[in-house]
């Protein structure tokens, strides 16, 4: 639940857990490995917001998505 409600701070949207992966994990995400890839349509490139993404991506294997869910 930690890095769903960091997520959100960071990307100042709701994040919704869909994983389904029970029980606390410890990990180390660097997002500034990716600081030289350019950023999303509509964001500048190297938006931390981007790196964040890049990170979680790439060195955790989840992806994030745009979709309506109840809240």
């Amino acid at each position: 639940m930690a890095l769903v409600n960091t997520l959100s701070n960071i990307l100042h949207e709701p994040v919704i857990d869909a994983a389904g992966i029970p029980g606390v994990y410890d990990f180390t995400l660097d997002p500034m490995q990716f600081a030289t890839s350019g950023g999303a349509p509509g964001r500048p490139p190297d938006a931390f917001a981007d790196l964040v993404l890049a990170a979680v991506r790439e060195q955790l294997g989840f992806s994030l998505e745009h979709r309506k869910a109840p809240m």
